[in-house]
């Protein structure tokens, strides 16, 4: 089941960041603020999609990796370490800054501030 479970949650985690990617340049390029903001609000409730499917995926990455000495798993695993404190840290109160920034309508220096730490994380989780 773990070997099931894992490609599929990642491969859900993937494509969630690659939907909130695709969504915010679509909507920072149209320059609307009406759908800068839904964009932003939907990107975190999208987190209660994202997190479940990037915790699955790291549990049973973990899980099906058990105690191996192949170098490429360990590195994989001395780097996972961090990810959850970098999402937990950085990544969750940046996008729900930028969600409730945008849905007071303060599209302001305070926003565009706090967007590349929203953008920067979701990099490395995907990795």
């Amino acid at each position: 089941m773990l070997k099931r479970l894992h490609p599929i949650a990642g491969i859900v985690g993937f494509i969630t960041i690659l939907a909130f990617w695709l969504s915010t340049v679509v909507s920072e390029l149209s320059g609307s603020a009406d759908m800068i903001t839904a964009v932003k609000q939907a990107i975190a409730r999208g987190f209660l999609i994202l997190v479940p499917a990037l915790a699955a995926t790291e549990a049973s990455g973990f899980r099906l990796a058990g105690g191996s000495s192949e170098p490429r798993i360990a590195r994989k695993k001395r780097r996972m370490r961090f990810i959850p404190g970098n999402g937990v840290l950085i990544l969750i109160p940046a996008v729900l800054c930028l969600g409730k920034l945008a849905s007071l309508g303060e599209l302001d220096a305070l926003f565009y501030a706090s967007k590349p730490s929203s953008l920067s994380p979701a990099r490395s989780i995907s990795r």
